[in-house]
């Protein structure tokens, strides 16, 4: 096998057309540099330079041997180059999975766009999942990294769930609903409603903490309808079709008749980034290191809850 330092004590005499100026060139000993050529001639089994004692001329071998030479050294210094960049988190490839509910956080814009400005070589894939997707995607490397609500509870061991951000929960109802002039909803007051539930396949849902809300208060709630984009819940809750209780953030959703209030609990909904327990790459790594420091902020400018304390710190059981 050829060495690149052969390549390279070639590509010297080549272009110099001198043994003595090419040794110059490479720091080497003139008979050391000969020794080189002529063992790279025997390996080859071809004779490369045509030399006399006042002149060294390429063979036609030697001319194409040459131009691919000079090509192998290009792509060994690139790869060298690209090696550099992957270790400095310039380069890499990072597949991202997020849940159904997570643009309208913000957090997905702001720390991909906080994380493109330092590592703008970063390929980035991006795909919805639902948590245990996601979960099962970081155990067997189909994703490296995560982010759902609520913080999935049956997750692989190798898998470490952070905190990202916490909101309140609101009531979506149409703008002529009863309660729309409430400046806050008592769970209470939604035991007669008809529900509008979620429910995307292979998800756990959104419905498992509005569930538990619901039956502290005394009651289960009574789904009218269910649907498997989270963002029709509130097109169908301004049609009057029912009422939901939801993340604050989907509140982002403008859209006509929709009207978002307050529901007085001190539930939180949570949401959280997961990625593997030993990950390596550097670019990787550099995304968590953003998607903390984003937490961070948000904790520290974190509202009160509509009642009292928030409780616990622990991860609801769901996600969606």
């Amino acid at each position: 096998m050829i060495e690149l330092r052969q390549l390279n004590y070639f590509v010297a005499v080549a272009e110099e057309l001198h043994f003595a100026r090419a040794a110059e060139r490479l720091h080497i000993a003139q008979p050391a540099l000969s020794m080189q050529i002529k063992a790279l001639e025997q390996q080859l089994d071809v004779r490369l330079l045509d030399r006399t004692k006042r002149s060294v001329m390429l063979t036609a071998a030697g001319a194409l041997f040459l131009e691919e030479a000079r090509a192998t050294l290009r792509q060994a210094r690139h790869a060298e180059e690209v090696g550099r960049q992957a270790s400095r988190a310039e380069l890499g490839r990072i597949v991202l999975g997020y849940s159904s509910s997570t643009p309208f956080t913000g957090a997905l814009s702001t720390i991909l766009r906080s994380f493109r400005e330092t590592h703008a070589g970063v390929e980035l894939i991006l795909t919805e999942m639902t948590a245990p997707q996601q979960n099962e995607g970081l155990e067997n490397g189909a994703i490296d990294f995560g982010i759902f609500r609520c913080g999935y509870s049956a997750r692989a061991p190798g898998v470490i769930v952070t905190p990202l951000l916490r909101e309140r929960y609101d009531v979506v109802m149409s703008s002529g609903h009863r309660l729309a002039n409430h400046d806050c909803v008592p769970v209470s007051e939604l035991e007669q409603e008809p529900f509008i539930g979620f429910g995307a396949p292979g998800s756990m849902s959104l419905m498992s903490p509005v569930n538990d809300i619901c039956h502290r208060a005394g009651f289960a709630p009574r789904i009218t309808q269910t649907v498997s984009q989270i963002t029709t819940i509130v097109s169908l809750a301004a049609a009057g079709l029912g009422v939901a209780i939801v993340p604050h953030s989907l509140s982002q959703l403008h859209i006509t008749d929709a009207v978002f209030r307050p529901l007085a609990v001190e539930d939180i909904s949570k949401l959280v980034f997961a990625c593997r327990r030993n990950e390596q790459a550097p670019a990787t790594l550099a995304l968590i290191q953003e998607a903390k420091r984003y937490a961070a902020k948000k904790a520290a400018c974190m509202p009160p809850p509509i009642l009292g304390v928030v409780r616990g710190d622990e991860i609801a059981r769901a996600g969606d």
